[in-house]
């Protein structure tokens, strides 16, 4: 992985991490200088639920208010429904790195839209 690629995902990383203000954090990869959280990272359920929803607000794939979180000791439920299975596992699989996560729980109903032969006038 090239020094551009590895600042990239530290960069990333750092957004994701609701422990971290990432605004106040400048990153500079020089030969593949390596970042890694420490082994035990303590963050509240609170925090952790405002970041996840955060997040999720922010996926354009996620439809707005479709999906509930609730963290309890730093294990992500998720509730609701979406149309798409994909719609569903993009809820979890990119979030899992979340920092301070230690497991993600993910119960969302998929609820596939009316195709038009089921539409009445």
């Amino acid at each position: 992985m090239d020094d551009r690629t590895l600042r990239q995902h530290v960069i990333d990383a750092l957004g994701f991490a609701p422990i971290v203000d990432a605004t106040r954090i400048g990153v500079t990869v020089r030969d593949s200088v390596a970042v890694r959280y420490p082994d035990k990272l303590s963050v509240g359920d609170d925090t952790l639920a405002d970041c996840y929803a955060n997040v999720l607000r922010w996926n354009p794939h996620v439809p707005c208010d479709a999906v509930q979180v609730k963290v309890e000791k730093s294990c992500v439920t998720l509730t609701g429904s979406v149309p798409f299975y994909h719609t569903s596992r993009r809820t979890d699989w990119r979030y899992a790195r979340l920092g301070g996560v230690t497991d993600i729980v993910n119960m969302i109903a998929v609820q596939p839209p009316a195709r038009p032969d089921e539409v009445k006038p």
